[in-house]
Parts: structure tokens; sequence; C-alpha cells
């Protein structure tokens, strides 16, 4: 699965090797998804890659052949993996017949990344016999991964229905009209419902994915807001960094467009604004930053915090741009300060932070320590930058990795010189 590359790094005459890394633990498969539908225009391929986004889940609940033909064909021309729906009306009344036909068909498709089992199957009248039916068929056939989704309401539902799928998804919307920012159930439920997602995933063997609320009222229900900048981005990096997903997926871009405005909650405008204001510039900071460090997985132990309890703290890797980058995220609703520490394992120190997210503040590290102040559920990014290289003739040196694993993630320590 790994293979090991080593990192050239040039400083007049003299070359030393920094470190060697192991291929993506994701690669090819992308970090954030909209919930999508085969059958809705406002959230067709071209849409999805249009908002910076690599991956749809769509909905094709009647297993719907045509539709999900031409969504697929529309996903490959734009650029965008599907996790394709597979019809599981027909699984709920055990008629596995066209389950079948339907997933011989699109197996092979280039654009389809996996299937998706369920949605709420308690809730729908899907009985875990009929899940592990279909995904006993769905095995024979193709070798592409089983998604399904719960509701992180219901841990032992997750539980009971974890063998009949490879990769977990779970979902909780806390934010509701009249709740200021940060408000609802938040602090009261939502992050402990996603610790526990979390937990439960990984003591099954799966992969985790949480879904994170974007969209609100359109017409009379559901009675929900759109997030602020604030919360999507504390919610998607909560999940990254605090509890290691594999990826967060966003509720549900059709949604999201006919999102009413609000003009007395905290983001006051409807879906189409939102999507300019919150969504894509949060995006954007990924693709054009961290984003593909992040996939990669944390480097173990690079990082340490004063207040492992509440202050989570990240540091990942780019090999393509051979940059560090540290995310930090505080999940209590009160100002805290504390002190990083980092140690990345190589030949030159990290010497200060520039901010990502005014890219003009720096940081200094001082003993490969900084102190950090963040407001009450802040997230921070930083570009960790190294020491200035030494000029003189030197001796060169080779370093060795480590690899080691945080839950279903690849991780690195740093080289050791």
């Amino acid at each position: 699965m790994f293979s090991i590359t080593p990192v050239a790094r040039h400083a007049a005459s003299a070359c030393v090797l920094l470190a060697a890394f192991g291929t993506y633990a994701h690669a090819g498969v992308p970090l954030l998804t909209w919930y999508a539908s085969t059958t809705n225009t406002q959230s067709s391929p071209a849409s999805v890659a249009g908002d910076g986004i690599d991956q749809a889940l769509a909905y094709n609940s009647d297993g719907n052949v045509s539709a999900a033909q031409q969504y697929l064909d529309d996903a490959a021309a734009a650029g965008v993996q599907v996790i394709l729906d597979v019809g599981w009306q027909n699984v709920r009344v055990g008629n596995l017949t066209p389950v079948e036909t339907y997933i011989r068909a699109f197996a092979d498709h280039p654009a389809l990344g996996g299937w998706y089992l369920f949605d709420e199957p308690d809730e729908l009248g899907l009985s875990v016999s009929e899940a592990r039916a279909a995904s006993d068929l769905i095995r024979s056939i193709s070798v592409k991964p089983i998604y399904g989704a719960i509701d992180a309401k219901r841990p032992s539902t997750q539980d009971a229905y974890s063998e009949t799928v490879d990769r977990m998804i779970t979902f909780d919307y806390p934010f509701d009209v009249g709740d200021g920012e940060f408000g609802g159930t938040l602090e009261a439920n939502w992050k402990s419902r996603t610790a526990t997602s979390a937990a439960n995933a990984r003591s099954n063997g799966q992969q985790w994915y949480n879904v994170i609320q974007a969209y609100g009222r359109d017409g009379n229900a559901p009675d929900l807001r759109l997030p602020t900048k604030a919360e999507l981005r504390f919610m998607t990096l909560y999940s990254l960094v605090a509890h290691d997903a594999d990826g967060v997926m966003y509720w549900a871009r059709y949604r999201t467009t006919r999102s009413d405005p609000l003009p007395d909650e905290p983001y006051p405008l409807g879906g189409l604004a939102w999507l300019r204001d919150v969504f894509t510039p949060m995006v954007d900071e990924f693709e054009q930053h961290y984003g593909d460090a992040v996939s990669a997985g944390a480097l173990a132990g690079a990082v340490s915090t004063s207040d492992p309890g509440n202050i989570h703290a990240d540091v990942y890797f780019d090999p393509d741009k051979e940059k560090y980058y540290l995310l930090v995220v505080n999940d209590e609703g009160r100002k805290i300060n504390a002190t990083l520490s980092l140690n990345l394992g190589l030949a030159l120190a990290p010497q200060d932070l520039l901010s990502i997210d005014d890219g003009v503040s720096t940081f200094a590290l001082a003993g490969g320590q900084v102190d950090l102040s963040l407001d009450a559920y802040e997230t921070q990014s930083f570009e960790v930058r190294l020491a200035p290289e030494p000029t003189s003739v030197g001796v060169m040196l080779f370093s060795g990795v480590l690899l080691g694993f945080r839950g279903s993630r690849v991780v690195r320590a740093g080289a050791q010189i």
C-alpha cells in the first residue's frame, strides 16, 4: 500500500534528506462531499464542482437507471466522484433483482466512488437482514465501498447496521431558528454525539464520515437555520481534528439553494448567498492550503497542547507543496489561552506560524512552543514555517520514517535525523 519516497531539500553545497513519506491514506478519496440528488439540477455534478467539491453522494431512492446513468456521465465530465444510492426502496421490500441489474450496470463506471445503501434505515423500515442481503449482493459484484447513514442520536442503530457497510456516516443538526450563534444543541448534545459516533465507527473497524448542517428553513419546515461561517468551520474542523473524521459531508446542496433568508438569524441571507459568503470561502481555504495535507493524515506526536481536553491540534504535511500545516480547535464556549508544543522531528526547527486566516499575522516559536489565545469555539489555521536552511557545507544526512496509525487513517511521525 505504501511507497517510500525521499523528499530532497538543498542548501548551498549541502543536501539534506529531511523526510520519507508513504502514499496518501486516502489517495483519490475526496475529503469533502456534497449530498445531492440525481434528479435535482441544483445539485448537478457541474454545480458540485463549481463549489470546489470533488464528490457527490447522490440520492436515487427508486433505483432509476436512466437518472443514475446521466448523473454518472455528467460527473465524469465534471471531474466529480459519485457515491451512488443503490435504490433503497427496492432493498426495503426485498426486491434485489433490479438492485443486482443496477449494480452490474454501474460497477465499472469511471465516476463511481461507492454505493449508498441506506439513509436512516430504522426510520424508513429497512431491517438489518434486508440491508445485509443487499450488502452481500453488492460485495459479490463490486469492490467499491458501501456507505450508510445513521442518525447520531441512535448509537445502538449504528452498531446494529455496522456490519452491512464499510464506511459509516452519521448526522446531527444543532442549529434551529431562534438559536444565537453557537447556540442550540451544539454544546449540550452535538459534540458528545459526534464523539460517540466516531468512537463507535472505530470500534466497529469502519471509516467514519460526519454530516454537517448546510441548510435552513425553506417555506415552513424544517425549523432550522443556516450556520454562520464560524459555525460551519468549527463543525468541519472539530470533526477532522478532534475526532479524525475520514471526511465530512454537507446536507444537502439542493436544500441549501432553497433555504430562505431569515433576517433575524445569525446568518440572515438565503441559501445562494450562503454558498457565496460562507461555504465557498471555506472550501477555497481547504483547496488552496491544507486540504491535501489533511487528506494524508495527521503526523503522530507532532504537536501537544497544555489543555488537551479542550484545545485540539494536529500538524499535517503536504509532500507536493513540501509544507506543514497546523490546525487548532477550541471546543469550549469560552476563551482559552493555551501553549502548543511542536515536535516535527526535523533537522530544521519550526521557526514561526503564518496565519492562514488573515495571511499576514505571524507567531514566533520559541523552543518549538507558541502561546495562542482562542475565543469560544474558535478555529485557527497556520502554515508552519521552518528556520532557514544552513548555507555552510555539511554532511549528507539520511532520514528514516516512522509510520503509525491513528484511527483508520495513516499518520507519520516525521523524519528522525
